[in-house]
């Protein structure tokens, strides 16, 4: 999210920033939050955010302003008790079957489930991201205005999403 807010303000400036604040935005912690927060609290808002596979009930537009898609990667490490199956379960992230219940929005990271070509939109920029974290002082940065106009964001742990 500190990118997609990074991108926005380069786009549109600070005052924009500061326009978020005067309105007493909610900082939630994680992706699926937002979701949970607008269908549980029937509210209309905008997320930068909820992906409606957390809350199928929300409705997502794409629109062509900024933002966000890069390439996952995976690795498995060398010192790996159990190489094969680490081999099995990178398989079945790239499978069919898997990459079928990711691309209801046509966007996915294998070419043949990718219908709208993520990668090639005019407003993504698919090695902005890994360029942006490989930067830690300037990640650094970027976090810490944030912060200091939002304070830092609140809700549970993204991790324990799930077993709401």
């Amino acid at each position: 999210m500190l990118y997609l807010f990074a991108l926005i303000t380069k786009k549109y400036g600070w005052k924009f920033i500061d326009g978020l604040k005067s309105q007493n935005v909610k900082w939630f912690r994680g992706t699926a939050t937002p979701s949970f927060y607008i269908a549980d609290n029937n509210v209309t808002s905008i997320s930068f955010a909820s992906y409606p596979a957390f809350r199928p009930s929300l409705n997502s537009t794409l629109h062509s302003d900024v933002f966000m898609a890069w390439p996952q990667t995976g690795a498995i490490f060398s010192s790996t008790t159990a190489p094969e199956t680490a081999k099995l379960f990178l398989n079945f992230l790239l499978s069919d079957g898997f990459q079928e219940t990711l691309t209801s929005f046509g966007f996915a990271t294998r070419r043949k489930f990718d219908t709208a070509q993520v990668l090639k939109q005019k407003n993504v920029d698919p090695l902005g991201f890994g360029r942006f974290m490989s930067d830690r002082r300037v990640v650094e940065s970027w976090r810490l205005n944030f912060e200091s106009m939002f304070g830092t964001p609140q809700g549970i742990d993204p991790v324990d999403v799930i077993s709401i």
